[in-house]
């Protein structure tokens, strides 16, 4: 490479730096200081002393400036990241923008008296143009819990809610079933079957609108009841169907850098064994009367809930808070008052 040293230099009209790919300025051996224009990224690059390329400038967007407003901002890496646990508006001001996105529909409840686990909710994952204005935000519900209000009622859990961005939406999963011989809900991700015999709900998968790119984890089955020994079904995961009476795991998401699982299914209650596990992603763990409660799934924004070992009225474990995960089924208990456990609520996040 020629070298020339100058002191100062007056250029009136431009300078024209080298050009590399990112891949070609990976192979340079530079010194401190040099410059390059880097085509790939598309903008103009300085090797500092640190032994790293840096920006030198900043990058504007092809589309100018754009805001975006709502939700709680991170950053991972070059990516801005807006996360959504509760409804609200997002704002795109100044021009359209790329973005990748997120939605998680809500977990189903989980049923009562040797009660089955809820399904996760739906967990869709894409990219999408966001043209300049407003766009609704639907975080969903988690589903309400099954409560015996008689004496085996055979109440489901209640079905999880539906998230949206715009015009995408994630549907919550099925509630799990409850003694004697419920089947499980219906939902993005069904409910397990209620003890003894109650088949498992099934899972019915959501659709993305036309013209957007990505894929939608949904559609599996709870499972169905376990038959002698009081115990009923697991919930459905977005990642897997349930096997047995332990909830079906989630489908994971780096969109934010923490990798977590969502939408995880719920496990079931038992008795005099003990509980089942919760799906990863959030499902609950189910209860018992005795031995030991089935274990939250983790691996998850918040972790489900575990199960409880005794009588008391709520022994099962909730579905973790914007994870989609389905709740726990409760022990046998065949008296009023007796209740699952609480559907995780859904999230939504884009970055760009």
């Amino acid at each position: 490479m020629s070298r020339i040293n100058l002191g100062t230099i007056d250029v009136q009209q431009k300078i024209k730096l080298p050009s590399y790919t990112t891949a070609q300025r990976d192979l340079l051996t530079p010194e401190t200081g040099a410059m390059i224009y880097n085509t790939t990224e598309e903008v103009v690059e300085i090797y500092a002393a640190t032994g790293e390329w840096t920006f030198a400038g900043t990058k504007s967007s092809a589309t100018g400036d754009v805001v975006v407003v709502g939700g709680a901002t991170s950053a991972f890496g070059d990516y801005t990241v807006h996360t959504f646990t509760d409804s609200e508006t997002l704002q795109v001001q100044g021009g359209s923008l790329d973005v990748e996105f997120l939605v998680v529909g809500g977990g189903g409840g989980g049923g009562v008296n040797s009660g089955a686990g809820g399904g996760g909710g739906a967990v869709l994952f894409g990219s999408m143009t966001l043209s300049e204005g407003n766009y609704g935000v639907t975080v969903g519900g988690g589903g309400a819990r099954g409560v015996d209000t008689t004496s085996y009622s055979q109440t489901l859990g209640g079905t999880g809610g539906t998230s949206m961005l715009g015009n995408i939406q994630a549907t919550g999963g099925g509630g799990g079933g409850s003694y004697p011989s419920t089947t499980g809900g219906t939902g993005a991700n069904g409910g397990g079957g209620g003890d003894p015999s109650g088949s498992g709900g099934q899972g019915q998968a959501p659709t993305l609108p036309s013209g957007i790119t990505g894929i939608v984890k949904a559609g599996k089955n709870g499972s169905a009841a376990q038959g002698g020994g009081h115990e009923g079904g697991g919930g459905g995961g977005a990642g897997a169907a349930a096997t047995n009476g332990t909830g079906g795991d989630g489908a994971q998401s780096n969109i934010d850098g923490n990798n977590y699982y969502y939408g995880g299914g719920g496990g079931t209650g038992v008795w005099a064994r003990n509980g089942r596990n919760g799906g990863l992603g959030g499902g609950g763990g189910g209860g018992t009367n005795s031995g030991n409660g089935g274990a939250g799934g983790g691996s998850a924004r918040n972790a489900g809930s575990n199960g409880n070992s005794g009588t008391n009225s709520v022994n099962s474990g909730n579905g973790g808070t914007n994870t989609g995960g389905g709740g726990g089924g409760a022990t046998f208990y065949g008296y009023n008052g007796a209740k699952g456990g609480l559907g995780g609520s859904g999230i939504v996040i884009i970055r760009y």
